[in-house]
């Protein structure tokens, strides 16, 4: 049995203003950030609807990332981690969402708008994002939903996007579409072969930038 100080302590700590979070590595990350030089604010003053927030992302497995307030400010879970790659990692961490998505705001800034103006739920199945997350371009896909969080006060305090990358997916099943076109078209007569095997290859340009035969 623990010692009584030692209880105490432990429920101290269980108590305290960051309880909420969880554990992980963004739970830790959350924990230890200097939010007060960001509009959301110091941790310990933070509305209980984002609290309430956070604490669902953190402790799911599912990939979840939450812009707060107007300046969209940047709050993700160890599941959306891998969707960073090695270079947006922890820097977009407390960052405003026009900042650190530059490449893509002006796909998902209009979407975060609807929401926080209009309150509008959203959602995107396949849809192309390319970033810049390993020091290049990227093609991304991504299947989300955006869904408003609304504050104490009754208006929409920030966006939560849960999502899942199905970008493995999407290329794999164009490609295996281009195979079965040209296992057809090589079946054609010899003089037919080639210009179709090359009309075919042509069709799918993103993954066969130049073909000779």
């Amino acid at each position: 049995m623990e010692p009584p100080d030692r209880l105490a302590s432990s429920r101290s700590e269980s108590s305290g203003p960051t309880s909420f979070l969880g554990t992980g590595e963004l739970a830790g990350r959350i924990r230890d950030f200097d939010w007060s030089s960001t509009p959301v604010g110091p941790i310990e003053d933070w509305p209980q609807s984002l609290r309430t927030t956070v604490s669902i992302m953190l402790n799911t497995q599912y990939a979840m990332f939450l812009f707060w307030g107007e300046q969209a400010t940047c709050l993700y879970n160890d599941a959306y981690r891998p969707s960073l790659g090695h270079d947006m990692h922890p820097r977009t961490l407390g960052r405003p969402g026009a900042e650190c998505w530059s490449d893509i705001w002006h796909i998902i800034g209009p979407q975060f708008s609807a929401v926080m103006s209009r309150g509008e739920h959203t959602w995107f199945e396949d849809q192309l994002v390319p970033y810049d997350r390993n020091g290049y371009f990227e093609e991304i896909y991504f299947t989300y939903s955006y869904s408003p969080v609304y504050d104490e006060s009754g208006t929409v305090g920030g966006c939560l996007v849960v999502c899942s990358e199905t970008t493995d997916r999407v290329l794999a099943e164009r490609r295996l579409l281009t195979l079965q076109a040209l296992s057809v078209v090589a079946e054609d007569e010899t003089a037919t072969v080639v210009p179709a095997l090359l009309s075919t290859t042509g069709r799918n340009d993103a993954d066969i930038s130049f073909a000779v035969l």
